[in-house]
């Protein structure tokens, strides 16, 4: 508490760099000024220069130097390699579900903020797979998981880490789920079940989380977690599930066709009758008849796979009767 307390005047992203305008990487300034004009969310005007943009975000120094949330930002990779190791990420996808199976590819990257942001998006861009869909009378494609929320998991991430803590980002594109590793653990007494409720706003670098704000990346701030698990649901795909220890946070997202079952970790291989359940949940709460009506079951059938969902943690019942009604667990 007394730590946490005194964050809010002495960060790792305002304190001094050791580090000149030169080794900014000013195309990424420039790239971060036109998305924040773009997206209506820039505090500067369209001539404005680096150092302009950088004051602006509280980016500098009492001497007009670059501070650390700078380098981490905008820094050129050569520039910190030695001193900033937190900064970059591993990706790993891996055909099984967990890292003792084949790797089929795996990189690590050095780079800034932005930079290792958008090359961890194209990374699980590549190893997902692309679903076509019809509605009503258009052929919809896009990713298994939205790509959405591949970002706002991964902004979460890069945004609200303790890059006073040793240790990269992980991104694992397994062959069930996503995950997501930040080191550090949850901050301000957080707990996981917190982000599936309304929360408020407090990062725990302000500084980088408003530059991801101001170039679209994010969007109204402390949301984020609650647009991933609406996003996931509309793509007929199980909740994000988060677990925290004091050494990391993980974000698992599972994949099209799997569920992650409560307290993350591992996932539960769904049936199409069943993810049509999941979906129908995800939404809101409905008593049985219902969802027997929609889905064209009789009603032992229904119960069966209801009972199924429940002994699998999945899903849970309020009341009694034909008055029940079913949604998912509190954790799914």
């Amino acid at each position: 508490m007394v730590l946490e307390r005194a964050h809010s005047f002495d960060r790792w992203e305002t304190r001094e760099a050791q580090r000149l305008l030169d080794d900014i990487d000013h195309d990424e300034v420039k790239k971060f000024h036109d998305a924040a004009t773009t997206a209506g969310r820039g505090t500067f005007d369209q001539m404005a220069s680096v150092t302009d943009i950088l004051r602006s975000m509280n980016l500098l120094d009492d001497e007009g130097r670059p501070n650390r949330g700078a380098v981490a930002l905008f820094g050129r990779p050569e520039s910190f390699r030695s001193e900033y190791t937190v900064l970059g990420c591993h990706l790993a996808a891996v055909d099984g579900v967990n890292l003792g199976e084949n790797i089929r590819d795996l990189q690590i990257v050095e780079n800034n903020i932005f930079a290792s942001f958008d090359r961890a998006v194209r990374f699980c861009e590549d190893h997902l797979y692309r679903s076509h869909r019809i509605n009503g009378w258009q052929a919809k494609s896009g990713l298994e998981i939205p790509v959405e929320a591949i970002r706002e998991a991964l902004a979460n991430a890069f945004a609200h880490r303790d890059y006073a803590v040793a240790g990269r980002i992980h991104v694992r594109v397994y062959s069930d789920r996503v995950e997501v590793v930040s080191p550090g653990g949850l901050p301000f007494g957080l707990a996981p079940a917190d982000l599936f409720v309304p929360h408020g706003s407090r990062p725990w670098n302000p500084n980088i989380m408003a530059c991801f704000f101001r170039r679209g990346i994010v969007e109204q701030l402390g949301s984020g977690t609650l647009r991933m698990v609406r996003l996931c649901a509309e793509a007929g795909i199980g909740r994000p599930v988060f677990t925290a220890t004091g050494a990391e946070v993980i974000c698992s997202i599972p994949r099209f066709g799997y569920w992650m079952a409560p307290g993350g970790g591992e996932t539960v291989d769904i049936k199409a009758t069943e993810l049509n359940i999941l979906t129908m949940l995800g939404k809101r709460p409905v008593q049985r008849g219902e969802l027997a009506e929609w889905l064209g079951y009789r009603g032992p059938d229904m119960s069966s796979m209801l009972n199924k969902l429940r002994e699998q943690g999945l899903i849970h019942v309020e009341g009694h009767g034909r008055g029940a009604y079913w949604s998912l667990g509190p954790n799914t």
